[in-house]
Protein backbone atom coordinates (compact mmCIF):
# COMPACT_ATOMS: atom_id res chain seq x y z
CA UNK A 1 0.00 0.00 0.00
CA UNK A 2 2.58 2.60 1.13
CA UNK A 3 4.78 1.94 -1.95
CA UNK A 4 1.39 3.35 -4.15
CA UNK A 5 -0.18 5.85 -1.98
CA UNK A 6 0.00 9.34 -1.75
CA UNK A 7 1.95 10.49 1.07
CA UNK A 8 -1.10 11.55 2.85
CA UNK A 9 -2.30 8.22 2.65
CA UNK A 10 1.02 6.34 3.88
CA UNK A 11 -0.02 3.91 6.86
CA UNK A 12 2.50 5.36 9.36
CA UNK A 13 4.20 3.80 12.50
CA UNK A 14 2.65 4.20 15.38
CA UNK A 15 -1.15 4.26 13.32
CA UNK A 16 -3.96 2.78 15.17
CA UNK A 17 -5.96 -0.25 13.22
CA UNK A 18 -9.74 1.09 14.40
CA UNK A 19 -11.28 -1.94 12.06
CA UNK A 20 -10.59 -4.48 9.51
CA UNK A 21 -12.85 -5.64 7.03
CA UNK A 22 -15.52 -3.32 9.01
CA UNK A 23 -14.85 -5.60 12.07
CA UNK A 24 -13.51 -4.48 15.04
CA UNK A 25 -14.08 -7.64 17.33
CA UNK A 26 -10.22 -8.75 18.36
CA UNK A 27 -10.86 -11.98 17.22
CA UNK A 28 -12.02 -11.16 13.90
CA UNK A 29 -9.47 -9.15 12.89
CA UNK A 30 -6.74 -11.39 13.86
CA UNK A 31 -8.73 -14.23 11.74
CA UNK A 32 -8.75 -11.40 9.31
CA UNK A 33 -5.11 -10.95 9.15
CA UNK A 34 -4.13 -14.09 8.86
CA UNK A 35 -6.45 -16.01 6.57
CA UNK A 36 -7.64 -13.00 3.84
CA UNK A 37 -5.71 -12.15 0.93
CA UNK A 38 -6.97 -8.71 0.72
CA UNK A 39 -8.37 -6.96 3.51
CA UNK A 40 -9.89 -3.88 4.08
CA UNK A 41 -7.98 -1.35 6.87
CA UNK A 42 -9.79 1.82 8.65
CA UNK A 43 -6.39 3.53 10.06
CA UNK A 44 -6.85 5.99 12.77
CA UNK A 45 -3.68 8.22 12.55
CA UNK A 46 -1.48 8.83 15.58
CA UNK A 47 -0.79 12.24 17.53
CA UNK A 48 1.62 13.17 20.17
CA UNK A 49 0.60 15.06 23.02
CA UNK A 50 2.02 16.26 26.18
CA UNK A 51 -0.97 15.55 29.31
CA UNK A 52 -0.43 17.24 33.19
CA UNK A 53 -2.39 14.97 35.57
CA UNK A 54 -2.47 16.99 38.76
CA UNK A 55 -2.89 13.88 41.27
CA UNK A 56 -2.54 15.73 44.59
CA UNK A 57 -0.67 12.52 46.17
CA UNK A 58 -2.84 10.44 45.09
CA UNK A 59 -2.37 6.94 43.33
CA UNK A 60 -3.21 7.76 39.30
CA UNK A 61 -5.29 4.37 39.14
CA UNK A 62 -4.44 2.88 35.90
CA UNK A 63 -4.01 -0.76 34.59
CA UNK A 64 -1.32 -0.51 31.94
CA UNK A 65 0.08 -3.20 29.50
CA UNK A 66 4.08 -2.76 28.62
CA UNK A 67 6.80 -4.89 28.79
CA UNK A 68 10.84 -3.87 29.73
CA UNK A 69 12.19 -4.22 26.55
CA UNK A 70 9.40 -2.24 24.20
CA UNK A 71 9.56 1.80 25.02
CA UNK A 72 5.83 3.17 25.34
CA UNK A 73 3.28 1.97 28.07
CA UNK A 74 -0.55 1.42 26.96
CA UNK A 75 -3.17 2.52 29.19
CA UNK A 76 -5.62 -0.72 29.54
CA UNK A 77 -8.20 1.04 32.25
CA UNK A 78 -8.97 3.19 34.88
CA UNK A 79 -10.25 2.86 38.25
CA UNK A 80 -13.22 4.99 38.48
CA UNK A 81 -11.64 7.17 40.89
CA UNK A 82 -8.56 8.17 39.12
CA UNK A 83 -6.97 11.48 39.04
CA UNK A 84 -5.89 10.92 35.28
CA UNK A 85 -9.59 9.97 34.17
CA UNK A 86 -10.41 12.91 32.05
CA UNK A 87 -7.38 13.71 30.92
CA UNK A 88 -5.67 10.45 29.99
CA UNK A 89 -7.67 7.89 27.70
CA UNK A 90 -7.66 4.41 27.37
CA UNK A 91 -5.21 2.80 24.52
CA UNK A 92 -2.41 5.88 24.97
CA UNK A 93 0.47 5.07 24.71
CA UNK A 94 2.61 6.59 27.02
CA UNK A 95 6.19 7.09 26.20
CA UNK A 96 6.89 9.47 29.06
CA UNK A 97 6.69 10.11 32.37
CA UNK A 98 8.17 13.24 33.99
CA UNK A 99 10.84 13.13 31.28
CA UNK A 100 11.58 9.59 31.97
CA UNK A 101 11.75 7.11 28.75
CA UNK A 102 12.61 4.15 29.54
CA UNK A 103 9.46 1.59 30.40
CA UNK A 104 10.03 -0.09 34.14
CA UNK A 105 11.55 3.77 34.86
CA UNK A 106 8.08 5.15 33.88
CA UNK A 107 6.57 2.81 35.80
CA UNK A 108 8.73 3.35 38.67
CA UNK A 109 7.81 7.19 38.60
CA UNK A 110 4.10 6.31 38.41
CA UNK A 111 4.32 4.44 41.56
CA UNK A 112 5.59 7.20 43.09
CA UNK A 113 2.50 9.31 42.32
CA UNK A 114 0.89 9.49 45.48
CA UNK A 115 4.35 11.65 46.70
CA UNK A 116 3.92 14.26 44.15
CA UNK A 117 1.31 17.07 43.50
CA UNK A 118 1.32 16.33 39.50
CA UNK A 119 2.47 14.37 36.55
CA UNK A 120 3.51 15.16 32.98
CA UNK A 121 2.83 12.40 30.58
CA UNK A 122 3.90 11.86 26.71
CA UNK A 123 1.31 10.12 25.13
CA UNK A 124 0.36 9.33 21.01
CA UNK A 125 -2.95 8.38 21.05
CA UNK A 126 -5.59 7.39 18.00
CA UNK A 127 -6.32 11.44 16.43
CA UNK A 128 -9.78 11.87 16.64
CA UNK A 129 -12.51 11.71 13.54
CA UNK A 130 -13.20 14.57 12.02
CA UNK A 131 -16.24 16.46 13.12
CA UNK A 132 -18.09 19.20 11.10
CA UNK A 133 -19.85 20.36 14.32
CA UNK A 134 -23.65 20.69 15.69
CA UNK A 135 -25.80 19.29 13.84
CA UNK A 136 -29.09 20.88 12.59
CA UNK A 137 -32.35 18.26 13.19
CA UNK A 138 -34.95 20.76 13.81
CA UNK A 139 -36.34 20.08 10.55
CA UNK A 140 -36.73 16.40 10.87
CA UNK A 141 -39.89 15.03 10.67
CA UNK A 142 -40.77 12.35 12.69
CA UNK A 143 -41.90 9.38 10.47
CA UNK A 144 -42.65 6.58 13.41
CA UNK A 145 -45.41 6.34 15.92
CA UNK A 146 -42.82 5.14 18.57
CA UNK A 147 -40.05 4.10 18.52
CA UNK A 148 -41.11 0.41 17.60
CA UNK A 149 -42.52 0.62 14.05
CA UNK A 150 -43.09 2.93 11.36
CA UNK A 151 -46.21 4.94 10.11
CA UNK A 152 -47.43 4.28 6.87
CA UNK A 153 -44.67 5.68 4.64
CA UNK A 154 -46.61 8.40 2.26
CA UNK A 155 -46.67 7.08 -1.71
CA UNK A 156 -44.81 9.97 -2.98
CA UNK A 157 -42.26 10.98 -0.40
CA UNK A 158 -41.58 15.09 -0.38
Amino acid sequence: HNSTAPQHLQIQLGDYVAAINGSIDKEAIKKATEEATNVEMVIRPCVQMTVQVDNKRKALGLDLKYTETLPEITIKSFKSDSPALNKLQSLDRIFAVDGIEQAKAMVDQMKRAQDLESMSFKVKRAKPFPSSGPVDISRLTRIAKDDRGLLPQPINPT
